[in-house]
Parts: structure tokens; C-alpha cells; sequence
């Protein structure tokens, strides 16, 4: 088990989820070089959508057990592997035109930011190993964002540009793995 592995883990159950997250179009493992604003399928998604990526912060380590062979249990020790992620959230609203849809108020852009954020919040909580344990499971993750403040989500404030409102959002937790140590 690596890094790699967990970001990996995390990433595809973001990914693959059923239901799919509504509005997130695509999950990246790590920060994207280039979004084709194409991705953000605006026009087809209701005039919204998001895209997102893993970021691994921190990570540390703790024994959990002796060092060196113990016989009655065949392992010679146990780690806690802990790794701060944050799964960062671009999100894109189309502004409608007032004069092809009189009944939009001006901050309708946030429903479904918060539906999108919701949806990747409540996806996290549905499965503390993020779907890596149980029949034909890995086991990579033991758990994730069970530690005190669980989740966390920092937004950005939105800025307006080019017809659109965009915003950034941040939303942390801590993930463990168990490795032999």
C-alpha cells in the first residue's frame, strides 16, 4: 500500500459512485495541468457543474504495535499510515439571461454548488473505507474522515467572469491506512 494507492482509492470511489454525484463531471487524482472548460458540460447540466482533484498533504505515521516478531500473531508490527486530503472543487455557473428566463434570481448559481457539494460530502460519508473493504475489497483505506471535524469544507468567494460565476472549494478529512510495519 502507497500513496499512490490511497489517492487512487479515494479518487475512483468519488468516481464511480452510484448514484453519480449530480453536477460533478469528472474527478481527477491530482491537480489537472488543463481543464477544457467543455468539461464543466454548462449548457447540457442545467447552466452548472464542477470538476474536482485530489490533493495528499500531510501524511504521518503511527505504531500501533511492538516492533519485531510476535509469534502468536505472525506479524512483527502495525502502522497507521494518516494522510490529510483535501478534495479540491471547481465549480462553474452559467448566468441566464434575464431576458430568456424572467423567473431566475440572482442567486439561484448557489443551489446547485450546494447540491454538488453536498453530493460529494455525502458520498464521503457513506462509506468510511471509501468502498475499499468488504467482499472483493482491498482493504487500502481503514478510515476516512472519522477523526473530529470529520469532514471540512472551506469555500472561496465567487468571483463573476465572463458570464459565469466560479468558485473554489476546499473539502478536508483525514484517511488511514494500516500497514506492516
Amino acid at each position: 500500500m502507497s500513496r499512490s494507492t490511497v489517492r487512487h482509492a479515494i479518487a475512483d470511489f468519488l468516481a464511480a459512485g452510484v448514484p453519480a454525484i449530480p453536477g460533478l463531471q469528472q474527478v481527477f487524482k491530482a491537480m489537472p495541468t488543463l481543464i477544457d472548460g467543455a468539461l464543466f458540460n454548462l449548457i447540457a447540466d442545467g447552466g452548472s457543474g464542477a470538476v474536482a482533484w485530489l490533493h495528499l498533504a500531510i501524511s504521518d505515521e503511527t505504531r500501533w504495535t511492538t516492533p519485531g516478531p510476535t509469534p502468536a500473531i505472525g506479524m512483527s508490527g502495525t502502522k497507521g499510515v494518516h494522510y490529510d486530503v483535501t478534495v479540491m472543487v471547481a465549480y462553474q455557473y452559467l448566468l441566464p439571461s434575464a431576458s430568456t428566463d424572467p423567473t431566475v434570481m440572482p442567486d439561484d448559481w448557489v443551489d446547485s454548488e450546494d447540491a454538488i457539494l453536498q453530493g460529494i460530502k455525502s458520498r464521503l460519508q457513506s462509506d468510511a473505507t471509501c468502498g475499499t473493504s468488504g467482499p472483493g475489497g482491498s482493504g487500502v483505506i481503514w478510515s476516512a474522515g472519522q477523526n473530529p471535524n470529520g469532514l471540512t469544507i472551506s469555500p472561496d468567494e465567487p468571483v463573476l467572469e465572463d458570464g459565469k460565476v466560479i468558485s473554489w472549494h476546499e473539502i478536508g478529512f483525514r484517511v488511514t491506512e494500516v500497514v506492516q510495519a
